[in-house]
């Protein structure tokens, strides 16, 4: 697939992909997957589902519900 830009920018994508949290917080994917369990997935929503969970669990996202 190619991209129409470069979002991490030249800089940025020599490092490998960066996934923006927030204004002010920028990870690594590679950091965000450390915290994913699965090796595989069954599909899409699947795979959001563990990588929602691996950003809970190393509280990269600010957000906090009591439940959903």
């Amino acid at each position: 697939m190619d991209w129409p830009h470069d979002p991490d920018s030249d800089e940025g994508s020599e490092r490998g992909r960066k996934f923006r949290i927030d204004y002010e917080t920028v990870v690594s994917v590679s950091e965000v997957f450390e915290h994913v369990d699965q090796e595989g997935f069954e599909d899409f929503p699947d795979f959001h589902k563990a990588v929602g969970q691996a950003l809970r669990d190393a509280d990269y996202w600010p957000y906090r519900l009591e439940h959903a």
